[in-house]
């Protein structure tokens, strides 16, 4: 492998989640009242859409408009401000919608890869065996047939 292409790997996976694209609503009310769109979102940070009027590092408080969900109170630290976007990464979501925010992205997750993703071949189908995750003794006859 080539050390433009290990660079290349490495820049695609140097976010600790994946990135969902959305066209998602925010409501900024600290330290600004503003409302803007958010281009992208994942469990751990967001880019809006627009520069803030602010340096990297200034916390802010927004509520974010998750379709299905409603408002999900959050507060992120600004990280960066280039180019007509704003990347922030959470600090804390607030309130019981945090796991409904979390359930949310996961659905978007599954629906991208399942779109992204190749049917698996007929000849595998056969071979799968469901397996209870503390069926050890299963788990090691499954890995012996895949060897």
């Amino acid at each position: 492998m080539s050390a433009s292409a290990s660079q290349a790997i490495q820049d695609a996976q140097r976010r600790e989640n994946y990135r969902v694209p959305t066209d998602w609503w925010v409501r900024l009310n600290i330290p600004m009242d503003l409302t803007t769109q958010i281009a992208d979102i994942s469990l751990s940070g967001a880019r809006f859409i627009g520069e803030l009027p602010c340096t990297p590092g200034v916390p802010i408080g927004f509520a974010l408009e998750v379709p299905g969900v409603g408002d999900v109170p959050i507060t992120a630290d600004v990280v960066w401000v280039h180019k007509g976007h704003t990347g922030v990464r959470f600090t804390d979501v607030v309130g019981k919608r945090a796991q409904l925010l979390r359930e949310a992205l996961i659905d978007e997750e599954r629906r991208i890869l399942a779109e992204k993703c190749h049917p698996v071949p007929t000849a595998w189908d056969n071979s799968y065996v469901e397996v209870a995750p503390d069926d050890e003794l299963a788990k090691q006859t499954r890995r012996q047939k895949i060897i």
